[in-house]
């Protein structure tokens, strides 16, 4: 053991040192405790982190985001809306889960004249607003639908209710073409790309006909659609029948995440499966339906072969058949896809909807509105087959809802005056 006083090693146990005689320490000097000091400094080092960067990034964030819609309203107030859309954007983006802000837009939106941009925006609000925030949503749906929109992924951007005199009884058929809500102008291409090629095809179909032979029935009796949403999917099947026995149905897949149109294996990858089982699925399917269908027939029959029976079995089961088949979300969200069904009589073949899930023929389209509950005024309604083409096609009238309430925007003077007699409603404050 070292001596402290004069430095001479002594041995160890020794008392006192044998040079000097100082007496020598039974044990060495403690050392000081001083990790408790280091932990101690590193909490107060991560809380005063910590209340940095609360300081820094999330009260600031609160106050933008109160003055942001502050500022956004006085742009309101001022009747500068697109500079209040920019801020009000903004402040979704900043608190994505807050309800004011997507209310305080729709409203602005529905003031501005745009009543799809307020759909759209409720429905982003529906899908990302915290759930103790949903109620201010719900109320703001609600007093949009009390005022006739309807706010749905999917909703009318044009209908018609058309009752066509002729030398047959009296005909009404109804025409819908769809429009898709997504927010921010996602969907414009999409809805823009199914109104030009749905109503070319009213277009062809009905109203140069009805100019041609104003007594004639049309070609083109009911345009009709259904939806469904499933994951980032909306798809839309839209029944364009030349007659009411012999469908034809245009398919439209859309991202809702991007609004572009997603591609038949797109959608399958989406839905969990790949082509090559969704084809199988499709042959089997339509092998199960056959059966069915043969053993529904009659034992025997003077008109019915054997051979005719194996011909239509063997067309609809084809692989280049089962190639055609088209897949599509219900409005339950399930996948289904339409295809041809070969038959002995009628028109050789029919497209058929069927569930991939259950293997069930899917239920017809149908149009979901009572347009004799909406509409007494039926000869106003022939009002659309010349004046209502022009405006459309010019775009002078952008929105008719599927109850048949029309809002009329007028964008100059041109147009003439729209009056109660020619409409069953017209806004008057637009």
């Amino acid at each position: 053991m070292k001596c402290e006083k004069c430095g001479y090693v002594n041995e160890a146990g020794a008392k006192f040192c044998a040079k000097c005689g100082s007496p020598l320490s039974s044990q060495p000097p403690k050392k000081k405790k001083t990790w408790k000091l280091w932990l101690i400094a590193i909490l107060v080092i991560i809380l005063a982190c910590a209340a940095a960067i609360w300081l820094i990034f999330l009260r600031p964030q609160e106050k933008s985001y109160a003055s942001i819609l502050e500022e956004a309203q006085r742009y309101v107030t001022e009747l500068n809306y697109e500079e209040a859309e920019t801020l009000y954007l903004e402040a979704i983006d900043i608190e994505p889960k807050k309800a004011e802000a997507y209310v305080s837009l729709a409203n602005m939106y529905i003031e501005n004249e745009e009543p799809e941009k307020a759909v759209s925006i409720m429905m982003e609000a529906e899908e990302n607003v915290a759930e103790e925030e949903q109620p201010a949503i719900e109320d703001q749906k609600t007093e949009m639908e009390d005022n006739g929109m309807v706010v749905a992924w999917v909703t009318d951007a044009y209908s018609d209710y058309k009752v066509i005199t002729s030398t047959i009884p009296e005909t009404k058929v109804c025409y819908h073409i769809p429009h898709i809500n997504l927010s921010r102008g996602k969907a414009d291409a999409i809805n823009q790309e199914i109104y030009d090629e749905l109503y070319a095809l009213l277009d062809e179909q009905v109203y140069q006909q009805l100019e041609e032979m104003p007594d004639a029935e049309p070609s083109l009796n009911r345009m009709l659609y259904a939806w469904g949403r499933a994951q980032d999917v909306i798809s839309i099947n839209v029944l364009t029948s030349p007659y009411y026995h012999y469908p034809e149905y245009r398919i439209y897949n859309v991202s809702m995440s991007t609004g572009q149109a997603l591609s038949d294996e797109e959608l399958l990858s989406i839905m969990g499966m790949t082509d090559e089982t969704f084809r199988e699925t499709v042959k089997q399917v339509l092998t199960d339906h056959m059966n069915d269908w043969k053993s529904e027939l009659p034992s025997e029959s003077e008109y019915i072969t054997e051979e005719m029976i194996t011909n239509v079995v063997n067309q609809t089961i084809a692989d280049e058949n089962v190639a055609e088949a088209r897949p599509y979300l219900n409005a339950n969200g399930e996948l289904c896809f339409v295809v041809r069904v070969y038959s002995i009589a009628g028109a050789g073949s029919y497209w058929t909807l069927f569930n991939c899930v259950s293997g069930d023929i899917e239920p017809d389209i149908v149009c979901q509105v009572n347009h004799e509950s909406t509409n007494n005024n039926d000869t106003s309604l022939n009002l659309t087959e010349g004046y209502w083409e022009n405006r459309i096609q010019s775009r002078n009238v952008i929105r008719f809802n599927s109850n048949w309430t029309v809002d009329v925007y007028q964008v100059n003077d041109l147009l003439g005056e729209v009056t109660e007699d020619n409409l069953s409603y017209v806004r008057t404050d637009t």
